[in-house]
């Protein structure tokens, strides 16, 4: 065996990656020939010869080297999936802000009700003292007093017009 046809054992054994690309690599300087496994005095040589006597050995079919018209259908089939998978990522993206829009929008809109109720809470009570004030003013007050609790009730039913009071 000469020594352009062998390749280190120890390379091979290293990572099965390493393997693939050794293989690959003759497949593309002899893509229609068979290599051959051997194992001489325990250690592990590829060659496209056969295997010496007295040595094991498989022969390893290498398959041919795809067409030119089958790489170029391969890069534009990977061109494509590319530009896909670009869109698809885009249109998440996109669903993604819409979402999160939504979300803040939606939000704000709870924070307001939250503080609108609380108002709501604070004139109901306000209103509330401003009767109990005016049912128990002495009757010179009584009269203004009263005016102050109507007038706490129409500003409670402008600002709360939902609680109905």
């Amino acid at each position: 065996m000469t020594s352009s046809t062998r390749f280190n054992p120890r390379f091979l054994r290293q990572t099965s990656l390493a393997s693939v690309f050794a293989l690959s690599a003759m497949a593309v300087i002899a893509p229609a020939s068979a290599i051959n496994k051997c194992e001489v005095n325990g250690k592990v040589v590829y060659s496209e010869a056969a295997c010496p006597n007295g040595s094991t050995g498989t022969s390893i079919a290498v398959p041919a080297a795809p067409s030119a018209n089958e790489v170029a259908q391969a890069k534009a089939n990977a061109a494509k999936d590319a530009s896909a998978l670009q869109k698809l990522q885009q249109d998440k993206a996109k669903q993604e802000a819409q979402a999160q829009r939504e979300q803040q929008k939606n939000a704000r809109a709870s924070a307001r009700q939250a503080k609108q109720q609380q108002r709501c809470a604070q004139l109901a009570q306000k209103k509330q003292w401003l009767e109990q004030d005016a049912a128990s003013a002495p009757p010179k007050q009584q009269a203004k007093a009263r005016q102050k609790a109507q007038r706490m009730g129409q500003k409670y039913a402008l600002m709360c017009p939902s609680n109905g009071h």
